[in-house]
């Protein structure tokens, strides 16, 4: 807190039952399967070896919404360079967030 130059008052077990709250508040928000986009790269936030990063490299949409079908292969973490296929609301529950890839 020193660091922030931010007093607050909290004990330690406050501070703890934040952080607590703040990670279930996470990893409760789930995507839409609507803010899945094909070429968009995503990752499930997770930390070690659960860590991944996806890009959507194909999708199949299908009259029922349900249905759709995307393509992804594996950039970074656990099955590097591999590929599947789920439907679109699969993907959306197991991604956190769009992450943005920086190619410079």
């Amino acid at each position: 807190m020193a660091d922030m130059n931010t007093i607050v008052d909290f004990t330690t077990e406050d501070l703890q039952r934040l952080i607590t709250l703040a990670l279930q508040h996470a990893e409760s928000v789930k995507m839409t399967p609507q803010q899945i986009v094909l070429g968009h790269y995503y990752t499930n936030g997770k930390l070690g070896s659960e860590w991944s990063v996806r890009q959507i490299i194909d999708e199949s949409t299908s009259t029922n919404p349900r249905h759709d079908m995307v393509i992804y292969r594996v950039v970074e973490g656990t099955s590097r360079n591999s590929a599947d296929i789920c439907t679109r609301y699969e993907f959306a529950q197991w991604a956190a967030r769009e992450v943005v890839v920086n190619r410079g």
